[in-house]
């Protein structure tokens, strides 16, 4: 079964989501925050390598462009301070 746009809209809309969610998370201090917006970044990295493999015509760009809110927490957070 090959994956479909919807698929991998879905898995986009996840990963930028659950870094919304570690972003909003008021009990945190920035560090811890950003340590985990970075760890959905490093599953996402690994999911759009991973995804490149099962479909010739998967493009990581657009998977990229599709989780860039994902690196927007990221950069905020480390840009901010405690």
């Amino acid at each position: 079964m090959v994956m479909t746009r919807k698929d991998y809209k879905i898995i986009a809309d996840c990963l930028n989501n659950e870094a919304e969610s570690v972003y909003s998370y008021d009990s945190n201090d920035n560090m811890s925050r950003w340590l985990k917006v970075n760890e959905v970044r490093s599953l996402r990295d690994r999911l759009a390598w991973e995804l490149s493999k099962t479909n010739p015509n998967y493009n990581k760009d657009k998977f990229f462009k599709a989780t860039s809110r994902v690196d927007e927490l990221e950069r905020k957070l480390f840009n901010e301070e405690d």
